[in-house]
C-alpha cells in the first residue's frame, strides 16, 4: 500500500483533488471576497494519532454506507463566484457502487432541481427526473471527473476502494488489536483544533503548495467525522467544497436493484446533462 494512501481521510481525496484539474466549474455571479482568519496548523505529533486513526478504523469498518449530508459549493475566477447548496442522500459499496438523490439549489434563485445517479462499478447513469433525460458512462470516467465528488466527498471517498484495499487499509492504520502504526505514515498531516456550529473538532489537513488543500473534521465525543472541506486552485480559478454530515449508517439494506438504473418509458439518453456547476 502506498504512503499516500496511509495517510488517512487526506489520502483518499486526492484522487478526488487530481480529478478536479482543468475542470474547475464556470462562475457567473459576482460576491464579494472575504473570509475569516483560519485556526494554525501544526505539524501532526504521535499523540494526535488515536484520534484520527479510531476515526478512520470507523469510517472503513464495513463495504458500505449510507449517508445524508449538505454541501456547499463554490467556484470562483478571481472577480466573480457561484455558489450551490446540495442536500445528498447516498447508499454505497466499496468499489465504486452507490445511488445518489441529490437537491441542487444555486443561492440567489429559488429553484431546485433533483437527479438520480446510480453507479453499478461498471457503468454510471445521471437522471434528470423533469427534463425525463439521462446519460451513460463508464465508471472509470464518471470518477476520473470532477463531478463525481457531487454525489458526496464523504461517499466518493468511501467507493474509492474496493474491498480488499479497505481492509489493507483498516490492518495497516490501526494495527492489531487496534495498536497505532507509525507516525511515518502520517507525517504530511497537519492538524488543529477548531470549533464549528458549536463543537470542539479536531481538523486534519493534507496540502498541497497552497493548491489543494483537504480536511477532514473529527469529533473526539463521536470519534466521527463530521466534516469534510476541499480546496483547489488552479491559477486564478478556485473551487472550494464544504460537506456537513447529517448522518451515516454503516449498515444499510443493499438489493439487486439498490445500484441498477431502470429507465422509465419515455425517458431519453442524451450525451450530456448540466448537473449544478458541472457537466456530465
Amino acid at each position: 500500500m502506498s504512503k499516500l494512501l496511509l495517510s488517512g481521510i487526506a489520502i483518499a481525496l486526492i484522487s478526488l483533488a487530481g480529478n478536479t484539474q482543468a475542470q474547475v466549474p464556470p462562475t457567473t455571479t459576482p460576491t464579494p471576497q472575504s473570509q475569516p482568519a483560519s485556526p494554525i496548523s501544526t505539524p501532526i505529533k504521535v499523540t494526535d494519532l488515536p484520534l484520527l486513526t479510531r476515526a478512520i478504523g470507523k469510517f472503513w469498518q464495513t463495504d458500505r454506507a449510507e449517508t445524508e449530508s449538505q454541501m456547499e459549493i463554490e467556484s470562483s475566477d478571481g472577480k466573480v463566484k457561484t455558489k450551490y447548496l446540495v442536500s445528498v442522500k447516498t447508499i454505497a459499496k466499496v468499489g465504486r457502487k452507490f445511488r445518489s438523490e441529490l437537491t441542487i439549489n444555486r443561492v440567489g434563485q429559488t429553484s431546485k432541481i433533483k437527479y438520480t445517479i446510480v453507479s453499478d462499478g461498471a457503468k454510471t447513469w445521471v437522471y434528470r427526473p423533469d427534463t425525463r433525460q439521462y446519460t451513460e458512462t463508464t465508471s472509470s470516467e464518471f470518477y476520473g471527473k470532477s463531478s463525481a465528488s457531487m454525489i458526496g466527498l464523504f461517499s466518493i471517498t468511501f467507493v474509492s476502494l474496493d474491498d480488499e484495499k479497505r481492509q489493507e487499509l483498516v490492518t495497516d492504520i490501526l494495527g492489531e488489536n487496534n495498536r497505532i502504526v507509525s507516525l511515518e505514515n502520517f507525517k504530511d498531516l497537519q492538524v488543529r483544533q477548531q470549533q464549528v456550529d458549536k463543537q470542539n473538532l479536531s481538523v486534519y489537513t493534507y496540502s498541497d503548495r497552497d493548491e489543494v488543500g483537504i480536511s477532514g473534521f473529527i469529533n473526539p465525543q463521536t470519534v466521527m467525522f463530521e466534516r469534510i472541506e476541499f480546496k483547489f486552485k488552479d491559477n486564478q480559478n478556485r473551487i472550494e467544497m464544504v460537506e456537513k454530515m447529517i448522518k451515516r449508517n454503516s449498515q444499510p439494506v443493499i438489493t439487486d436493484k439498490t445500484f441498477t438504473f431502470s429507465r422509465a418509458k419515455g425517458v431519453k439518453k442524451v450525451k450530456s446533462l448540466q448537473i449544478g456547476a458541472f457537466k456530465l
